[in-house]
C-alpha cells in the first residue's frame, strides 16, 4: 500500500452542521508515519541548502565513532570562522 493509499483510507473527515467538511483527522499510526515523513523531508532539504551553500560538514563516523554507545542529545554551539 503507498502512503497516498493510507492516508486516504484512514482520514476521516469532521464536518459542521451544515455537512460542510470542516477538518480532518487520522489515526496515531498514519499520523505518526506522516511526522516522521515530514520530518525526513525538513532533513533532506536541510542537506540541500548546506550543499548549495558549500558549508563545511563532519562526517557521522567522526561524529560519533562509536555508534554503539549510548547518545546523549546535547545542545551544542559551535563557531565557524571563515
Amino acid at each position: 500500500m503507498t502512503i497516498t493509499e493510507m492516508l486516504l483510507d484512514s482520514v476521516q473527515y469532521v464536518v459542521d452542521s451544515k455537512g460542510q467538511k470542516t477538518a480532518v483527522q487520522f489515526d496515531l499510526q498514519t499520523w505518526q508515519m506522516l511526522q516522521e515523513m515530514l520530518e525526513d523531508l525538513e532533513d533532506i532539504a536541510e542537506i540541500a541548502q548546506a550543499r548549495q551553500e558549500q558549508e563545511e560538514t563532519i562526517p557521522w563516523e567522526q561524529v560519533v565513532p562509536n555508534t554503539n554507545q549510548r547518545m546523549v542529545w546535547l545542545p551544542m554551539v559551535a563557531n565557524v570562522q571563515n
